[in-house]
């Protein structure tokens, strides 16, 4: 087990961390002007609201964000955002580095040790994980915070997934589908699911990267892996009907 969950874990890290924050920060720069005139906009349409139609409330209404039993909602520190983790997962941030037990659920559950835990968290805000031990392979997701509203493309997806390739122990990755799917509350997200076989693991790893918004106008990067794709999809849905 420590060998796929640590692959997938360092998947998430470092190509994360490195490829798609990298095309963020390039997406965010070539569009300073754009988000500065859409700041203005908000304030308009605001304004505008203020004399509104019952069409916008009934729309507003219905757009509730919910979360399912089974899942509780868990603050990711740096940014105004709440995600849903699994009950049996263990959640961290770097606030809980110093309670060793915690850390140490994490770490065992992926194969790390826990100076390689705290090393991670230096670049991630959340880090989630199944400690239950009652599969072969544990699920987790983790969550980066990046400064800018911009969601990503699929070229900036195919990007994170060339990287992914180039990773030591990855064997074949083959690319699913980009889709740009809406929170609950109707804002955009982006999607981009993938299926990795790596060496010395005879099951492939089905991930995704999903990127979503917080409400401080900045952007949730999350990785996650899973032992299929019917239950990242899940995962993936659970998070964006929470928001």
């Amino acid at each position: 087990m420590s060998r796929l969950s640590r692959l997938t874990t360092l998947v998430a890290t470092s190509v994360t961390a490195v490829a798609l924050t990298a095309s963020m920060s390039a997406c965010s720069s070539n569009s300073d002007d754009a988000a500065d005139q859409g700041s203005d906009q908000q304030v308009t349409t605001t304004a505008d609201t203020d004399t509104g139609s019952d069409d916008a409330d009934e729309t507003e209404a219905a757009a509730e964000p919910t979360v399912p039993d089974g899942y509780t909602l868990t603050e990711v520190p740096g940014a105004e955002l709440s995600v849903p983790v699994p009950d049996g997962w263990e959640a961290i941030t770097g606030d809980d580095l110093a309670d060793s037990e915690r850390v140490e659920a994490v770490a065992s559950a992926l194969g790390y040790t826990t100076d390689q835990i705290t090393a991670m968290m230096a670049s991630i805000g959340l880090y989630a994980a199944d400690t239950s031990g009652t599969s072969t392979f544990a699920e987790n997701y983790n969550i980066q915070v990046v400064a800018t509203s911009v969601m990503p493309g699929e070229a900036d997806f195919n990007d994170m997934l060339t990287g992914s390739e180039q990773l030591p122990g990855v064997s074949s990755l083959t690319p699913g589908t980009f889709s740009e799917p809406k929170t609950a509350s109707g804002e955009d997200a982006a999607m981009h699911t993938f299926t990795m076989n790596v060496d010395y693991a005879t099951e492939p790893i089905e991930g995704a990267y999903l990127a979503i918004p917080t409400q401080d106008g900045q952007t949730a990067l999350i990785t996650m892996g899973t032992a299929s794709a019917e239950r990242t999809q899940e995962l993936a849905d659970v998070i964006l009907g929470s928001i």
